[in-house]
């Protein structure tokens, strides 16, 4: 559910310097470069670097360089590269570095000691042409909290606990070590601002969950032994008849639940609390608690739904349309529709994952999601080797 998990990745280069042509090789390099991510790679190339082309050698060079001007780059360039796609991909990194500042205004406000009206009003003014997200919604409850409006606070943790699970693989994503080795110190600090400042504990308890759920590794729950957050079975099924607690978060208790009991349970559970405004209103973050139930039943609802999302034209939209278009049956019903969607769905896929990078958006997932397509085109190579950090 929760993407990549940076402190998971294990890798063994091979001891001689076969392969180096291999497409396979290739991206687990690059990738491997841009993530931080060494395990003996920069001494393999060393050894191995007569055998590697002169392409490859301009792919490597430019991993985590920041942007020089095209006519320098093109000015020595070997045959066999791909100028065309390099114009392509620096006008994609134009739109990346508006995307990846909110993460870096994030990380420097939360650290920020100062407790004043200016810092709130910047904060303010920063997020509020921004899309809704989790960093957004993280940066408004810091200064909800700041102010003691508890109001405010609970509603603002309310709308983080719904947020789908697939939202952090969109932008602004962590994609590096280096980035999550400063995001999890400065989540940590943003807790503890939580944990003193807002007031409903139950809320307090599923917020430090959500996260935990959401954020880029296997570890974070490990790393914040001032919390506990765990449920029994039976709390939970109390909890999802609750009004204040239970029905408006249904999508957070299936991710509790689900890890607790098995499947079959789980989803007698949620059809007992789940109607058609349940659906309504989580329908976009959790697009699977349309599976469990015929589809002839919310026909008006998947429609408007996910035709919202898909024309909305938004790459986590579109990606969470794709999701349900995994169920036939829904598939069949939306192309009635947006005749687009009639489409193989991995060729919708594979046209959603390209246009991703066109935006500069997650390269990372981006490239993941393609290879799993079984891409194998040299287009990635390029993508993920002169893709600015």
């Amino acid at each position: 559910m929760r993407g990549f998990y940076f402190d998971k990745i294990n890798i063994e280069f091979p001891k001689d310097c076969t392969g180096l042509g291999n497409f396979d090789f290739k991206i687990l390099a690059i990738l491997s470069k841009r993530s931080g991510i060494d395990y003996g790679l920069e001494e393999y190339l060393r050894n191995c670097r007569q055998n590697i082309s002169e392409v490859f050698k301009v792919q490597l060079s430019q991993i985590n360089k920041s942007l020089v001007p095209l006519n320098k780059i093109f000015s020595n360039l070997p045959s066999g590269v791909d100028k065309e796609k390099i114009k392509e991909i620096y006008k994609s990194n134009g739109l990346k570095n508006n995307q990846a500042a909110l993460l870096e205004f994030f990380l420097k406000v939360i650290n920020e000691k100062k407790n004043n009206i200016s810092r709130r009003i910047l904060i303010l003014e920063t997020i509020k042409n921004q899309p809704d997200g989790l960093l957004k919604y993280l940066l408004e409850l810091s200064v909800a909290l700041e102010i003691d409006n508890q109001a405010w606070s609970k509603k603002i943790t309310k709308k983080i606990i719904n947020i789908g699970p697939r939202e952090p693989l969109f932008p602004p994503a962590i994609e590096s070590i280096e980035l999550y080795n400063k995001f999890v110190p400065t989540l940590k600090t943003f807790l503890e601002t939580v944990k003193l400042k807002l007031k409903d504990k139950m809320l307090k308890k599923m917020l430090v969950n959500q996260l935990v759920n959401l954020a880029p590794t296997e570890n974070l729950k490990e790393e914040l032994p001032f919390w506990s957050a765990d449920w029994t079975l039976s709390e939970m099924r109390a909890f999802l008849g609750s009004k204040n607690y239970g029905k408006p978060f249904i999508g957070f208790w299936y991710l509790e639940l689900i890890s607790s009991t098995h499947e079959a349970e789980v989803l007698r559970f949620l059809k007992e609390v789940l109607d058609e405004e349940g659906l309504n209103k989580d329908g976009k973050s959790f697009s699977w608690l349309f599976t469990l139930y015929p589809v002839p039943a919310f026909e008006s609802s998947i429609i408007t739904i996910f035709k919202n999302l898909w024309d909305s034209g938004g790459s986590y939209n579109r990606y969470l349309v794709l999701e349900l278009l995994e169920n036939s049956k829904i598939k069949q019903l939306m192309a009635k529709d947006i005749p687009e969607l009639a489409k193989p769905l991995f060729q919708l896929k594979r046209d959603l994952f390209f246009n991703m990078l066109k935006r500069g958006e997650n390269l990372n997932f981006s490239i993941y999601q393609l290879l799993k397509l079984g891409d194998r085109s040299d287009e990635l190579l390029w993508w993920a080797s002169f893709f600015e950090k």
